[in-house]
């Protein structure tokens, strides 16, 4: 199933919600830079954990988490990155709606479980 927001409709994420949830996090400006905030901003991600990215296609997100995905592995970070085709930001909270998003989550479980064993 795609699923391809109507601007209008209010299911796509905004530039001014995602700074309404960005001033959750940040107490100052400085924040905006830190890059215990930003992960990306690291100038070296050496070291850091293994990630599982999920992505979506109609996210705003969708190319800076991608972006990240790239620079853990040039870092030689295990990370997996995988774009939801069709799907908007925060269509795993649908899941129970849209059975491609029940399936991802399903497959993301897997994979994540796998890692835990």
């Amino acid at each position: 199933m795609t699923i391809i927001p109507n601007p209008d409709s209010g299911f796509q994420i905004t530039k001014a919600s995602m700074l309404w949830f960005t001033q959750l996090y940040v107490a100052s400006t400085d924040d905006l830079l830190n890059p215990y905030f930003f992960p990306i901003l690291h100038d070296n991600l050496t070291g850091s954990p293994e990630a599982v990215i999920i992505t979506a296609e109609h996210d705003p997100l969708c190319n800076q988490g991608e972006m990240y995905a790239v620079a853990l592995q040039e870092s030689n970070v295990d990370a997996l990155c995988i774009q939801a085709e069709g799907m908007i930001h925060g269509f795993l909270n649908f899941s129970y709606l849209i059975p491609a998003a029940a399936t991802l989550a399903d497959m993301v479980w897997a994979i994540v479980g796998k890692k835990l064993r």
